[in-house]
């Protein structure tokens, strides 16, 4: 299991329980920390991050990646910062063979998140707050207060370190913990306790519907979405089919609902019996199939790329926001094994020597590590099962026009290393 962990009071809880648990050796867990370089503070807690798993005796992975300028358009900075975050601990997560991802939600939590989202306008979905467990991500705290975390830690004698963000009042969740949530609690001690209550209604509510609308709706996941039948969709009351239309995005593994806009514009649509074409957020798209409705998630656009890339060196790839290198190093047994994100290749290269950094193009084959003849790029990557809507954005490392790495995908045979080899050259693609 790989834990969340900020340094913070909650994530220090957290990983301090479960290494009491791990002590007798049924499961291991290891800490992942980000460094969101957002304030002058953040290199030091990521220091003493690092101290605290050191006690524990957990291993910790850390990386620094500076979000202030990866806000995608209209993103705010506190959603980009989580972009990044659960994109590092599901990288993480690969890379140390995790199973799970364990998150420091508590009740408090889950109080501020059902009260953001009634001030929002959210329906019930929103009432329900944050699930226990989503795909890979546990949140074995929730039925806990932030109090009871704190008591505990002050009783073990541990110190956790304190983000000043999360004071800042800018921030709207911070303006709840800080502002309103005390005040209710003054007028009525129990507030908080009947909102968690509240949320756990939702979730029990939302689990009876996402059990019996998939059954009768002929709601069934495809090879890359999922389908309804359009007839069933509008024999709905109009209070069920927001829900049937989050049924239809769990069953195609989307993670948010349709927005209400996208809603409206669908269900517009269908009332005119025309064809249907409706975007509903994230690159999920609905389209008339015959009798049925089908969701599908469409490739983003990536455009054609192409650099040159001089050795040894690195060169960044904006369209796609990687850095690739190239560099002579000693053959490992990392090597031999396979990574997602690097790979050891005898190349034909001496210092000073140029090869291009592209994506795909019509009509590229490869002949893979281990293959007795050139195959088509695309049946490459069908049977590695890459999905259509990543392909475009695998940089292809080709030396005088013969691709020889793709990466988390293969090497090209004739660039194959062997045991007997001291020195190679290793190739590394990472995010900037």
């Amino acid at each position: 299991m790989l834990v969340a962990f900020s340094g913070g009071p909650d994530s220090s809880a957290l990983l301090w329980g479960l290494s009491e648990l791990v002590k007798d050796g049924r499961f291991r867990i290891g800490a992942a920390h980000l460094d969101h370089g957002l304030d002058p503070g953040s290199a030091s807690r990521a220091r003493h991050a690092k101290n605290f798993c050191h006690e524990l005796g957990v291993t910790m992975h850390s990386e620094r990646i500076e979000v202030e300028g990866r806000r995608a358009k209209g993103e705010s900075l506190e959603a980009c910062a989580r972009r990044i975050r659960y994109d590092f601990l599901d990288r993480t997560r690969t890379a140390v063979n995790a199973s799970l991802i364990a998150t420091a939600h508590h009740r408090d939590d889950q109080v501020e998140t059902v009260l953001l989202r009634i001030l929002f306008g959210s329906g019930l979905g929103g009432l329900a707050g944050i699930p226990e467990q989503r795909a890979l991500v546990v949140r074995p705290l929730l039925s806990f207060s932030r109090r009871e975390l704190q008591e505990e830690l002050e009783q073990c004698s541990l110190e956790p370190v304190q983000d000043p963000s999360n004071r800042s009042l800018r921030v709207p969740r911070n303006r709840l913990r800080h502002v309103l949530i005390p005040r209710l609690l003054e007028a009525d001690p129990t507030i908080a306790l009947r909102i968690w209550n509240i949320a756990a209604r939702a979730t029990a509510i939302n689990s009876r519907l996402s059990q019996s609308l998939p059954r009768n709706l002929n709601i069934r996941p495809t090879k890359d979405g999922a389908m309804i039948s359009r007839a069933a969709l509008l024999n709905l009351p109009l209070e069920l089919r927001p829900y049937a239309l989050t049924a239809l995005l769990a069953a195609a593994g989307a993670g948010y609902p349709v927005p209400l806009p996208s809603q409206q514009e669908l269900f517009r649509q269908l009332s005119r019996n025309g064809r249907v074409g409706c975007d509903c957020g994230s690159g999920w798209r609905i389209v008339d199939c015959g009798p049925d409705l089908n969701l599908h998630l469409q490739p983003p656009f990536v455009p054609a790329f192409a650099y040159t890339l001089r050795v040894p060196g690195e060169i960044e790839i904006p369209e796609i926001g990687v850095r690739l290198s190239l560099r002579q190093g000693v053959v490992d047994q990392w090597m031999f094994k396979g990574s997602p994100h690097r790979a050891g290749l005898s190349l034909p290269l001496e210092s000073g020597d140029r090869l291009t950094v592209r994506n795909r193009r019509p009509g590229d084959r490869i002949r893979p590590l281990g293959c007795a003849f050139n195959r088509r790029l695309k049946d490459v990557f069908i049977d590695s099962k890459v999905a259509r809507r990543r392909r475009d954005s695998i940089p292809l490392l080709c030396v005088e026009g013969v691709i020889a790495w793709i990466p988390g995908v293969t090497i090209a045979d004739r660039y194959r290393i062997s045991r007997s080899d001291r020195t190679t050259w290793i190739a590394q693609v990472e995010n900037y």
